[in-house]
């Protein structure tokens, strides 16, 4: 079975780039107090998120096995980087167990170029649709990042951040900022 596997797979370099990109940023303070964050809504995605401050959107064609796909992505650099980004696959998810399992494994193989620690690579369920949530450390940043498969729609968050120096795993990349940011994401249909 083909799937469009090329979509979402958002390397780490790619990351890395965007997180040098100039953006207001908002008082350290107030990212690291998510009760201040500002919500972000896509009424063409029903979805909501909150960032630290308002993020910046763009779009994206990206070229899978199903054809090209437009990929909207809406990103905050603060103390972290931010990304949620959404898609419809070219075509249909079929079997959207398989479909994760190939995006992800197509994320970290794409990913291993950067010498990357998977921290965690697990099957999840949101709302009852299925997901796939990995963790990877790199020796200066950890990557958490989530994809959810609604109908034929694509979810994709992640969060960069830098590696805290000897802190344990569970330390590392600021998880409590990474869960907050994942815990905001809302469907709104």
């Amino acid at each position: 079975m083909k799937t469009n596997c090329t979509l979402f797979v958002c390397l780490l370099l790619l990351a890395a780039c965007s997180a040098s990109m100039a953006q207001t940023q908002t008082d350290p303070s107030d990212e690291s107090n998510p009760h201040k964050w500002v919500s972000y809504v896509s009424e063409a995605a029903k979805f909501k998120i909150k960032f630290p401050a308002k993020p910046t959107e763009s779009s994206e064609v990206q070229e899978g096995e199903g054809g090209p796909s437009n990929v909207y992505l809406a990103e905050y650099k603060g103390l972290l980087l931010y990304v949620t980004t959404y898609g419809n696959s070219a075509s249909h998810i079929t079997d959207a167990k398989l479909y994760l399992k190939n995006v992800g494994n197509a994320w970290l193989d794409a990913n291993s170029l950067h010498n990357i620690h998977v921290l965690k690579d697990e099957e999840i369920s949101f709302k009852n649709n299925p997901g796939r949530f990995v963790v990877v450390e790199t020796q200066m940043q950890v990557v958490r990042a989530r994809w959810i498969v609604v109908g034929d729609r694509i979810y994709y968050q992640f969060v960069l951040a830098p590696k805290r120096y000897n802190a344990p795993a569970s330390e590392n990349g600021y998880e409590k900022l990474a869960t907050a940011f994942f815990d905001s994401f809302e469907l709104t249909h």
